[in-house]
């Protein structure tokens, strides 16, 4: 029985290249999306608690989210950032949130 969840309240979304749809590990517009959400896993693999797991996620989604939405940023940049920060925004946890794996 899990005694905590991390996840997300709404969907969670991203973007990607059409170019790369055979092949998204190396789409840079997905790599933002992937490098964040899974940041929550390799935290509860460190033994991070489920809370410090979640904060770490958001952290990277908002360092990520920073990077795309310059002022020099392209259309596709631009639209990965907000779709950033709408997982940012929609990432819960709930339960025990000094659970650890």
């Amino acid at each position: 029985m899990a005694a905590a969840y991390v996840g997300y309240a709404d969907e969670f979304i991203f973007v990607c290249d059409k170019r790369y749809l055979t092949k998204p590990l190396e789409d840079p517009l997905v790599k933002p999306f992937m490098e964040s959400s899974n940041q929550v896993m390799i935290s509860l693999l460190k033994e991070h608690t489920v809370k410090e797991a979640s904060e770490r996620s958001k952290s990277l989604f908002k360092e990520h989210y920073l990077k795309l939405s310059s002022s020099n940023a392209d259309q596709d940049s631009l639209q990965a950032a907000q779709c950033l920060w709408w997982n940012i925004r929609n990432q819960v946890y709930l339960g025990d949130v000094d659970s650890k794996i």
